[in-house]
């Protein structure tokens, strides 16, 4: 008995340090990743419980949606905003998540002005919505 809660006390892991995004960053954002991911799988814990904002926030710039009465400009501003905190969003990854999220009516316009999401620029489909 006393041999195995020895191997149970010497087999638990000790939480993952805090990340504290400070200039200059004493850890870097990886090497803390690397170190939380290693204690999730080590700890066994399933992923739906560990809540990382990165992750919600990729959820959320994939998922943003253009409101009924709110601007192209102002839906592109709440896209482009995630993304550049995010860092590795592409321009065209951008278009594509504003062309996939905006109104319907939109779309069709931008499509019916020879427009598509592969080609076309975020200030030409701005432009085009006006």
């Amino acid at each position: 008995m006393a041999l195995l809660m020895a191997r149970q006390i010497f087999l638990q892991s000790a939480e993952p340090y805090p990340y504290r995004a400070r200039v200059p960053l004493s850890v870097p954002y990886t090497r803390w990743s690397y170190v939380v991911d290693t204690w999730i799988d080590f700890n066994s814990i399933p992923i739906r419980w560990a809540c990382f904002p990165r992750r919600n926030m990729r959820r959320d710039l994939l998922s943003a949606r253009q409101r009924n009465d709110e601007k192209v400009r102002n839906f592109i501003r709440r896209v482009i905003r995630p993304s550049k905190r995010l860092g590795d969003v592409s321009d065209c990854q951008i278009v594509q998540i504003v062309w996939d999220g905006a109104l319907g009516y939109l779309r069709l316009k931008w499509a019916g002005a020879g427009f598509d999401f592969e080609t076309s620029s975020l200030s030409a489909l701005e432009i085009a919505a006006k």
